[in-house]
């Protein structure tokens, strides 16, 4: 009987341990969540600015070949 009554409580803290797992695994899923959601929103930022870079990047070209071509006539 005392040997039943030992698996008895070792089964009780499994699943305990169950139980905290559990929601261990909850809370990292939901940090997981949120970092991908970060990811997602400092990707399209990232994009966005090389996008802004090229835009100006090709006005500043622009820009040179004007005042070149106006030194040029100079």
């Amino acid at each position: 009987m005392e040997l039943f009554d030992l698996l008895e409580t070792r089964v009780v803290e499994l699943l305990g341990q169950i139980d905290t797992l559990r929601e261990e695994n909850k809370t990292l899923q939901e940090k997981v969540n949120a970092l991908d959601e970060e990811n997602k929103t400092l990707k399209e930022s990232l994009e966005q600015e090389q996008h802004t870079k090229e835009e100006i990047n090709g006005r500043i070209d622009t820009l040179l070949s004007t005042i070149r071509e106006f030194t040029a006539e100079a």
